[in-house]
């Protein structure tokens, strides 16, 4: 009789461990976990990391006592596929919450409400003085400067020994020799001195060398003024204005999608360094991004002179992801996260990196300057 009632006992037992070996990872002592950069909400720093989601799943990680192993993407469509493919089990980064995504990963409680702004340089706001300082065109004139004392000094060396009626004091000299190298160089008018062959062959080379300086200075003068009036002329000041531009997006991003079906030309950045590079090399004309991000990048970026414009469009929800098939795990991750909220843990981190919002209290919206933490905070476990 005993020996009856414990076979059904070993079969449920060994069927257990094996339905508990085909959902892998639902409880486990320690999570791959991959991340993407993009302050403020993951920060590297050397071999630490730091940002709100760093911090928020330090806490989550703690609450549900597993150990956590990192790994890094370049991407936001990278550490997608990595999470989705199941190379590593939680995606840590500000995602966006979308019903593309949702196809492919299971989210968890949703952390933190924003949306898409637009970031553009803020030349247009500079006088044509500043525009010609920034774009290095004072330099030039400078360099064009000392070139003309230059001539005029050989000019002037060459002249005291062959011109007999040259002045014989340097100052004198000089000033005369400069006079002239203006004069050619601005009018093309000859001096009327001896004809000399290599001295005809000499003023002509400086008259094209004039030309070409002048219509520098012309050109240059004209691009700084355009600059100035930038702001006047059709710059990008909403999400209407894009259509027709070419527009930044961090590759695999919300934005990227939500741009696309709107029919606006998108430029994929892996990074949100390599899209502001774009914007100042004139390959994009703005960059489409996450609002809070955009916020912290100029604050803490200020000598690229880039600024926000327009209002805050498409709003969504950040969370982190997990494999479709990983809805256990999921669903653990959003309990502690869940009891976050409910003890004020998650108000109080989102305020130390963002300030009081008014998404506190149900919107989305930042009524108060947020404060900046510019430094690296420490974390137990960095990738």
């Amino acid at each position: 009789m005993r020996l009856i009632l414990t076979f059904p006992l070993l079969a449920f037992v060994f069927v257990s461990s094996l339905t508990a070996a085909e959902t892998p990872g639902t409880n486990p002592s320690t999570l791959r976990i991959g991340v993407y950069q993009n302050p403020p909400f993951v920060m590297r720093d050397g071999d630490r990391c730091s940002g709100m989601a760093m911090d928020l799943w330090g806490t989550v990680a703690g609450d549900m006592r597993i150990e956590s192993s990192y790994q890094e993407y370049d991407s936001i469509r990278a550490l997608l596929d990595a999470v989705s493919g199941g190379d590593i089990d939680v995606a840590v980064t500000n995602l966006a919450v979308d019903a593309e995504r949702a196809e492919r990963v299971s989210f968890t409680f949703p952390w933190f409400d924003s949306g898409l702004r637009i970031l553009v340089l803020s030349r247009a706001y500079r006088s044509a003085w500043q525009n010609l300082i920034h774009n290095g065109h004072v330099q030039g004139y400078l360099l064009l400067f000392l070139l003309f004392i230059v001539v005029a000094l050989v000019a002037t060396f060459i002249r005291r020994r062959s011109d007999e009626g040259f002045p014989d004091a340097w100052a004198d000299g000089f000033t005369t020799c400069l006079k002239e190298v203006i004069s050619v160089a601005k009018s093309g008018e000859i001096p009327s001195h001896k004809p000399h062959w290599l001295r005809n062959l000499l003023v002509a080379a400086w008259m094209i060398c004039g030309m070409a300086m002048l219509a520098y200075i012309t050109s240059s003068v004209t691009s700084a003024m355009a600059q100035a009036d930038q702001r006047h002329q059709g710059g990008i000041h909403e999400l209407a204005d894009l259509p027709g531009r070419n527009v930044g997006v961090l590759s695999g991003s919300g934005a990227e999608a939500y741009l696309g079906t709107l029919g606006v030309r998108v430029h994929p950045y892996n990074t949100l360094a390599d899209a502001a590079k774009g914007l100042h090399s004139g390959e994009i004309a703005g960059l489409v991004a996450d609002s809070a991000v955009l916020e912290y990048y100029a604050a803490i970026h200020p000598q690229e002179l880039v600024v926000l414009t327009g209002q805050m469009f498409h709003p969504y929800k950040f969370s982190f992801a997990v494999a479709k098939a990983n809805v256990a795990l999921a669903d653990r991750i959003s309990v502690a996260i869940i009891g976050m909220q409910d003890s004020g843990a998650l108000l109080n981190l989102r305020t130390r990196y963002f300030g009081r919002t008014t998404q506190d209290t149900g919107g989305g919206v930042t009524v108060a300057p947020p404060r900046i933490v510019s430094t690296i905070l420490p974390n137990p476990t960095a990738p």
